[in-house]
């Protein structure tokens, strides 16, 4: 149910006209509570020009400090759901969408591009990213036990990097964040780093995969081959799981598309998995 449940935003009387194009646009998933939470229009944006807090946060108009204000907000209660419930974000799609949006904002909070929020007076602007890194962090610990979280961590190739987890400890550390919790932290860090690098020694001992055996989209060796039924084309399924949740529609052809119509390929999946053994031998 957590999924159906909308954002107080989108509460508005919609038609079912309105709500059947939603569906189909992609917007389902986004109306949810889940969604709009993992989604990274909770920071500061302006149309065309996302994120703007990161990039020239003295542009930002009162609207934009309005929205600012939501973010503490959405992560406090993305944190105190994930400490009880984690099986949900566990699902491979929402689990590299949740790994994905934290790596985005730690890497914004603590990396070079940290130096475009300093401002004269922060508070101003309603924004206060020490407070920022400490709750993400709290999300990364809720996590730790998680090796498919840790995977999804490490296989973001847009924001992470070895450097991410020291460079928050640093943070973390002039803040004063308890310092059981940095350690656990870094030990997570550590982990992530190990699970990255087993990720590549796979990876290169698959490099040569046939065409037939990588998704067309990833260009990744496919662990659980389905295919669309109207493009007839064969992909992973966590990639179209991934698609489905901010489209629902068939990549190829834009026909609509549920997931519970991708057909599995069980045939494919049991001969990549024995080519895998093979090549492992």
């Amino acid at each position: 149910m957590i999924f159906r449940l909308s954002h107080p935003k989108t509460l508005s009387n919609r038609s079912s006209r309105d709500a059947h194009i939603s569906s189909t646009s992609g917007r389902a998933f986004q109306d949810t509570l889940i969604g709009s939470l993992l989604s990274k229009s909770c920071l500061p944006s302006i149309p065309g020009k996302p994120f703007l807090f990161f990039n020239k946060p003295k542009l930002m108009s009162e609207r934009d400090i309005e929205i600012t204000a939501t973010t503490m907000w959405q992560l406090t209660i993305l944190d105190m759901i994930t400490k009880e419930i984690k099986s949900i974000f566990c699902h491979p799609a929402i689990c590299e969408r949740l790994a994905s949006m934290l790596n985005y904002f730690l890497q914004h909070l603590v990396g070079p591009k940290r130096r475009n929020l300093k401002v004269r007076d922060l508070n101003e602007y309603l924004f206060d990213p020490p407070k920022l890194v400490a709750k993400v962090t709290d999300i990364y610990l809720n996590f730790s036990e998680y090796n498919q979280f840790c995977a999804a961590v490490s296989n973001d190739g847009m924001s992470y990097n070895e450097q991410l987890f020291p460079q928050a400890v640093e943070v973390l550390q002039r803040i004063k964040y308890p310092s059981e919790r940095i350690d656990e932290f870094l030990q997570l860090g550590e982990h992530i780093k190990k699970i990255a690098a087993e990720q590549k020694e796979e990876d290169a001992a698959y490099d040569d995969a046939p065409d037939e055996y990588l998704d067309p989209i990833t260009s990744i060796l496919m662990s659980d081959p389905v295919m669309l039924p109207s493009s007839r084309t064969i992909l992973d399924r966590t990639t179209i799981a991934r698609h489905l949740l901010s489209d629902q529609t068939d990549p190829f052809n834009r026909n609509p598309l549920r997931m519970q119509d991708v057909i599995p390929q069980n045939e494919l999946k049991q001969t990549i998995e024995q080519w895998k053994a093979s090549r492992r031998e």
